[in-house]
């Protein structure tokens, strides 16, 4: 069974880029005792690309986006009451420990991805083996941006490896929006939607074809939901499986209340030591 993906390039909240300028996981809290540091709300837990797909079974760059009355239907159709996501479809930006403004493309990212683009290292980063983190990814522009770059330049023997670690407070934001849209980064890089597109069908062929695109760049893929601290940066770099080579860390909008700086900046200083 396939599922569309409904997308937009041109209304208010589409993205251009021009070249001129965090449900419960299960398991032990370690965080809960950090002084400054909330214990409230989502505890971190990686989850996996496939099983978000099949479960949704320097010039100017325009991205796509899945568009949020899409969300919106789907989540009709699965009759689905998260209270997160009830949160994240209503009029508020945000919703304390429950939603944290994840389906919202902020101002910010733009800004990020703009600043991003404008860099000569843009051109050279693919070259090494490189880790990008996004804290607080949401929609993820900054990330569909550099993983568009990867994906238009050709292909080479042995390719270095890239990893892209996406992390939201959020598990549904994760699945409706971060990996959809990465999906939707891939079909425009390969030519199989058009900014003319409004909607991409959802089959077997292309997440065989998404999946084939990421292993021939060798590009690993690891959502991250949860809240900010020790624990995320842990699964953000594990011991297990260290990320390879330089680590770079966007992030944007994500700090609204002092009470989240101490956590937010724990998981910087984990994540680079």
């Amino acid at each position: 069974m396939s599922q569309a993906f409904k997308f937009s390039f041109r209304d208010d909240e589409d993205v251009e880029v021009d070249d001129a300028s965090e449900g419960d996981a299960p398991g032990s809290d370690s965080e809960s005792t950090v002084e400054g540091v909330p214990s409230l709300g989502i505890a971190p837990d990686v989850h996996d690309v496939d099983g978000i797909l099949h479960a949704s079974d320097h010039g100017k760059i325009i991205l796509p986006r899945r568009e949020l009355f899409d969300i919106r239907a789907q989540l009709m159709a699965e009759d689905n009451n998260l209270d997160e996501v009830r949160a994240g479809l209503s009029t508020n930006d945000i919703k304390p420990n429950i939603y944290e403004g994840g389906f919202k493309t902020w101002e910010c990212s733009i800004d990020l991805a703009k600043y991003l683009i404008s860099q000569a290292e843009l051109s050279s980063f693919s070259n090494s083996p490189c880790t990008i983190v996004e804290l607080g990814a949401g929609t993820a522009i900054p990330t569909m941006l550099l993983f568009y770059h990867l994906l238009s330049s050709a292909p080479v023997p042995d390719p270095p490896r890239q990893a892209l670690v996406l992390a939201d407070y959020n598990p549904a934001v994760l699945h409706l929006a971060t990996v959809p849209n990465l999906l939707l980064t891939y079909a425009l890089a390969t030519n199989l939607i058009s900014p003319e597109s409004g909607d991409l069908e959802i089959t077997p062929t292309l997440l065989s074809s998404f999946k084939a695109g990421l292993a021939e760049r060798n590009i690993h893929v690891r959502p991250i939901a949860g809240r900010w601290g020790a624990l995320l940066a842990s699964l953000i770099s594990p011991a297990s499986d260290p990320p390879p080579g330089d680590t770079l860390i966007l992030a944007s909008e994500t700090i609204y209340s002092p009470e989240n700086t101490v956590a937010f900046t724990i998981c910087l200083e984990e994540t680079t030591r």
